[in-house]
């Protein structure tokens, strides 16, 4: 079967699939064409079958009976796409998400210093 998506494209519909997986949850959706003049692909896993079918427009270009067929398709293992952000991303991420954060966390890093010294 030919491979409809790129590498990085099929990586990032691994992903997904997996992350939905832990919502309990199916995937549908849009990638875009990976070259100029080329069509968008059409990801949708069915939530009663499990099967995944890739189209673009109205033709069904590619259809993989699960996830694991998917992966192999693609030469992908989940053990090397799930990997753990370091725990400075994980950092970075919450300060992101939390302004506050930036004046909170460096009074809980130094909060032993002063304590020892003022204490």
């Amino acid at each position: 079967m030919t491979k409809v998506l790129t590498q990085p494209q099929a990586e990032a519909v691994y992903r997904a699939m997996h992350a939905m997986n832990n919502v309990g949850a199916t995937i549908k959706a849009s990638i875009p064409p990976a070259e100029e003049g080329g069509r968008w692909v059409h990801v949708e896993e069915c939530a009663d079958s499990g099967q995944i079918t890739l189209t673009t427009g109205l033709r069904r270009v590619a259809c993989y009976s699960n996830q694991s067929a998917f992966a192999a398709a693609y030469g992908l293992a989940m053990n090397q796409i799930d990997k753990k952000p370091a725990v400075w991303d994980l950092v970075g991420m919450l300060l992101v998400l939390d302004k506050r954060l930036l004046i909170v966390l460096p009074l809980i890093i130094f909060a032993p210093y002063f304590l020892d010294k003022f204490f």
